[in-house]
């Protein structure tokens, strides 16, 4: 019987002021909350884009990093596979009926709430 925990995606903040932002990337943080061996914890891990002359927060190519130690047995590659799948939801939803006149001043800080639960396999 393959093992797995239960992880809950909460919140995303897009632009976040807390981490440093640049003309070259955008940096966004998720936070949410993981089930595990009946243990409930509270994570968060960073997301960065790289800005292009067609940038897209739908399609631009995603670094996430890894909230976890390399003793969870978390499968990384399919963490970041719900990551950016919440990511882009999230954005998604956001970006509906939004539109700015200044393409090259994205909002900053723009918290997106939405609650979207995910089982993810362990490593043996």
């Amino acid at each position: 019987m393959t093992q797995s925990a239960t992880i809950t995606f909460y919140k995303c903040v897009q632009k976040s002021p807390k981490l440093s932002c640049d003309n070259e990337h955008v940096f966004s943080r998720t936070f949410f909350s993981l089930i595990l061996n009946g243990r409930y914890l509270e994570y968060y891990c960073d997301i960065m884009q790289t800005c292009s002359l067609d940038f897209s927060y739908q399609s631009a190519p995603l670094q996430i990093s890894n909230p976890f130690s390399n003793t969870n047995p978390i499968d990384f590659e399919q963490f970041k596979k719900c990551v950016e799948s919440y990511f882009r939801m999230c954005v998604s939803s956001s970006l509906n009926g939004i539109k700015t006149s200044d393409s090259n001043n994205p909002m900053e800080n723009n918290t997106i709430e939405i609650e979207h639960t995910v089982s993810i396999r362990l490593r043996v």
